[in-house]
């Protein structure tokens, strides 16, 4: 069974502290969104956060 896009990011927001927008807010709960409008240390950070809950889910 496949996760919800809501639900895997409520698990980013609240356990890893990546913040996304669910696919389903655009009719594909299959995905997630990201921003990347910030500076490249936070986003090396962010997907560092990102490639561990991978890793663990």
């Amino acid at each position: 069974m496949q996760i919800k896009s809501v639900n895997l990011c409520d698990k980013l927001l609240s356990r890893y502290k990546v913040a996304a927008v669910p696919g389903i807010a655009f009719g594909y709960d299959e995905g997630i969104r990201l921003s990347y409008c910030t500076t490249l240390d936070i986003l090396n950070e962010g997907l560092t956060r990102f490639e561990q809950f991978c890793r663990e889910h």
